[in-house]
């Protein structure tokens, strides 16, 4: 493990910080003072002997000398009060000190982790990887490795000033501004970068799509590194959420010739890797610096790929603190009459949505694309799935975000087949059968949200009356057609890749997007929504410009929001900390950068 990193710096003006310091204990002694009495002695005398009377006339010998009478002895002196030794009282033992350990299971807080029976080698997720800044607990933007930021005097775009370090990375190697360079334009790479999704959360860098599409050199583009410590970002238009937008997973940087390797895994994050056992587990252990913006009273993090069944046994042993659940664990565990009460719901990080392709018949016409969100009864689609998901009736989940709780939700996901057969039929379109032929596309490997896309089929025959054949692809072969915008109507699962309405509103939908981005509709009034939204420096403002932009996709049906899945934990009742929204639901998603252990404690189980 490699030495203290330090991030301390100005604190940004936009941007709050916060610190927590790990708790000290005390401890103290009493001292007893114990007092005594003094007792003096004094000798006495012994008695004088006189000679005895007689009748005869010779003198009576006198003494030499009359000794003093014999002394009255002296009274043994009274202690005084308070100088009596106490009794010394038995000692209290100290209690030991809790362990100061979170033990997870079935999750492994990496977005790039899929399964439940492998351990990455190298794990991408909030503990071990670190941005320049990072989303606090009510999805604020905080400070990470920028120590400071500010705007550009002369031109939109960011400077980022990095916290002077000399051993950031886990090799001992500091944290410069040559690595957000270094990865950023890998991401962009013309020959070999990231995905579409990814590369769009640079978008607005000034160059930075005509670099991916190879129009213009690498030095056009508008990262910069001035020196070690400034990054400077020149931006192609004013964006005050950009500074929540490099906070995304995929922006935050790696290290090692090999990443994917444990031996060559190199970490920056507030924790470090510290052990992996076996193939299974995997600890981690906190960066040692009080400085850190959030510092943890945590000792160490236990990551394990455990077996549903041998993960419920250690949580019912309280060998395991955090249980992600299964779909048909759920149901048996509600019916515990112990563990039932610790299951949690975490708070939605992605949605699930259909995609029509408007340049293809029939979703070329706006009236067929909002027909089709209408006739899907979605709270059908939960009890289908015995409450694993929950019905969406816009692009952000409710409670995510409460500046927009009201805001332009159920224009047209409200189940209404009479509006939607008045709308055709005002468009002339009612005939359902002279409709072009369509299917539904999905990828293979959905589980339990196969049967949710089957639903929606179902749907459309039973209330338009037209067959949508399902179509399922391997996912290589879907996410290549996704690209290639080959589907007429597609499913498209879309997790928030940072913590702010701009991950869905402008990531998905704002016409500036690189080549082989999925989405395909577009509008220029929604653009200048956009443009109005992020130049509102206060988020809470910027909610009426995201609800606007809500309500211009649903009125053209851009896209058709159907479900949020729900995931399920257990959690311990004497793990404290864990952050939640005000719905008391857990903020796991770890797409969203958040580290879920800076406040936790482990507290005395009830049962010690």
């Amino acid at each position: 493990m490699s030495g203290s990193t330090r991030r301390n710096g100005p604190q940004w003006s936009i941007i709050s910080q916060t610190r927590l310091n790990r708790r000290s204990m005390l401890r103290k002694s009493a001292t007893l003072l114990l007092g005594g009495g003094l007792i003096a002695s004094t000798p006495g005398c012994g008695p004088i002997s006189f000679g005895p009377n007689t009748q005869d006339t010779q003198p009576v010998e006198t003494p030499a000398a009359i000794p003093d009478p014999e002394p009255t002895p002296e009274p043994d002196p009274t202690p005084e009060p308070g100088l009596t030794p106490a009794p010394e009282p038995d000692p209290t033992p100290t209690p030991e000190p809790i362990e100061q350990v979170l033990r997870i299971a079935g999750t492994l807080l990496d977005v790039e982790h899929q399964g439940v029976t492998e351990l990455p080698a190298c794990p991408r997720n909030p503990l071990v990887t670190a941005g320049l800044t990072q989303p606090g607990e009510q999805f604020e933007i905080e400070p990470d490795w920028a120590a400071d930021i500010e705007p550009l005097e002369e031109q939109d775009g960011w400077r980022f000033r990095i916290a002077v370090n000399s051993d950031g990375w886990s090799d001992g190697s500091p944290v410069t501004a040559q690595d957000f360079v270094r990865h950023w334009m890998s991401l962009l790479d013309p020959e070999d970068g990231a995905d579409p999704e990814v590369v769009g959360l640079l978008g607005d860098v000034e160059n930075a799509l005509a670099y991916r599409r190879g129009e213009v050199a690498p030095g056009d583009v508008g990262i910069t590194a001035v020196n070690d410590w400034t990054l400077e970002v020149r931006l192609e238009r004013v964006r005050e959420t950009f500074p929540a937008a490099v906070s995304a997973m995929a922006l935050r940087p790696r290290a090692g010739s090999n990443p994917d390797s444990l031996d060559d895994c190199l970490t920056n994050g507030h924790y470090t890797i510290d052990v992996q056992e076996d193939e299974d587990s995997l600890t981690v252990e906190p960066v040692e610096d009080p400085l850190l913006p959030n510092s943890t009273v945590l000792e160490r993090v236990e990551l394990t790929t455990m077996s549903p069944g041998v993960a419920l046994t250690g949580f019912q042993q309280g060998d395991i603190h955090l249980v992600r659940l299964s779909g048909t664990d759920v149901i048996r565990v509600r019916e515990d009459p112990l563990m039932g009460d610790m299951i949690r719901e975490a708070q939605p990080d992605r949605i699930i949505m259909l995609l029509p392709n408007v340049e293809m018949p029939p979703f070329d016409q706006p009236e067929i694309r909002r027909a089709l969100s209408r006739v899907i009864d979605r709270r059908r689609l939960e009890l289908i799935v015995e409450g694993r998901i929950s019905p969406a009736s816009r692009l952000l989940p409710t409670g995510m975000f409460p500046d927009l709780d009201d805001a332009a939700a159920g224009i047209t996901a409200d189940f209404d087949v009479d509006a939607a057969y008045a709308e055709l039929d005002d468009a002339g379109l009612g005939d359902t059968a002279e409709w072009p032929e369509f299917g539904l596309d999905i990828p293979s490997g959905m589980g339990f949200l196969d049967r949710v896309a089957r639903d929606v089929s179902t749907q459309f025959r039973e209330n338009l009356d037209i067959r949508v054949p399902i179509r399922v692809h391997d996912p290589e072969e879907y996410a290549q057609g996704l690209r290639e915008r080959r589907f007429s109507l597609a499913w498209f699962d879309w997790r928030y890749p940072y913590a702010d309405p701009a991950a869905t509103y402008l990531e998905l939908f704002a016409s500036r997007r690189p080549d082989g981005h999925p989405v395909s509709w577009s509008h220029p009034e929604y653009d200048g929504l956009l443009l109005a939204a992020d130049e509102i420096v206060t988020a809470g403002q910027r909610a009426s410009a995201w609800a606007g932009c809500e309500g211009l996709l649903q009125e053209h049906g851009a896209c058709i929001p159907l479900v949020h899945p729900r995931e399920f934990y257990l959690l311990q009742p004497w793990v404290e900390g864990i952050p939640q929204d005000g719905r008391d639901r857990l903020i796991i998603g770890d797409s969203l950068g958040l580290d879920l252990t800076r406040n936790v404690e482990i507290l005395e189980r009830p049962d010690e």
